[in-house]
């Protein structure tokens, strides 16, 4: 295994056909259609409440869309077993959950859960490596025996970075990925998305940080519930216009320097 890398992903195409989606009678995302292949980055930017965890949700399979289809590799996502799925797409969410029982390791460790015989716990060389990798990349190694309720807000969020990427899924789903971040670790957060990305995972990132969006993405999606269609989405720059910013904060700028640190 490079030292650099986890293992390459084969190539998997998520497929998203004209969903709507909300709860009950309230939709707040109508028709979306778009597709991710692995390897690419899209992120995802609105207002809260215009739908970004509820997109999430849906991707996660903890709610149904109301209409359209969702497929990985031309299966829908709802046929997929446990262990299947969990293979295919992996999260790391914005409320973390805090044990005072797990050590970073032990916590990390639950990322080869899907990779293990029924009833049985046998960590393989290759779920070692892959855990001390993920380890590494998050800079956690010297924390790796320190219990999960002592880490700082940032440590704690690295820790579930390095659970999800030990996972060694097809796509990542990243929710505000740099809250409680130093910039150290932005930096740091930053190199890990890329590397991730190069070996062929697709990455889905929910952040209101535009300069996190633009300088990482491929492609964009702006929720907005309120609006007529709902979402915009397309190339990163074709995206974040001067246009799409203005109507999505309801402000007026000069140009784009106000939105980014250049």
């Amino acid at each position: 295994m490079n030292s650099n890398d986890l293992i390459d992903m084969i190539q998997a195409k998520l497929e998203i056909t004209d969903i709507d989606i909300g709860y009950g009678d309230k939709v707040l995302i109508d028709g979306l259609t778009f597709n991710l292949e692995s390897g690419s980055i899209v992120g995802l930017i609105g207002f809260n409440g215009t739908g970004k965890s509820t997109f999430l949700k849906v991707l996660l399979r903890q709610i149904k869309p109301l209409n359209g289809s969702i497929k990985i590799n031309d299966k829908d996502i709802f046929s997929y077993s446990w262990k299947e799925y969990s293979k295919l797409i992996s999260c790391l969410y914005q409320q973390l959950p805090i044990s005072s029982f797990l050590s970073v390791f032990d916590l990390v460790k639950l990322g080869r859960n899907p990779y293990q015989a029924i009833h049985s716990w046998h960590l393989s060389q290759l779920d070692k490596d892959l855990i001390e990798k993920s380890l590494e990349m998050t800079g956690l190694s010297n924390l790796k025996n320190k219990k999960i309720d002592r880490l700082s807000g940032g440590e704690l969020q690295r820790a579930y970075l390095a659970l999800s990427i030990v996972q060694n899924s097809h796509f990542l789903c990243l929710d505000e990925p740099s809250n409680n971040l130093d910039l150290k670790h932005k930096a740091q957060l930053v190199s890990i998305i890329k590397n991730l990305a190069q070996n062929n995972t697709g990455i889905i990132l929910v952040s209101h940080d535009l300069n996190l969006i633009k300088k990482l993405c491929d492609y964009v999606i702006i929720f907005n519930s309120s609006a007529k269609p709902s979402y915009v989405h397309g190339k990163t720059d074709d995206i974040l216009s001067l246009q799409n910013l203005e109507a999505l904060f309801n402000l007026e700028f000069k140009s784009l320097d106000e939105y980014f640190i250049r």
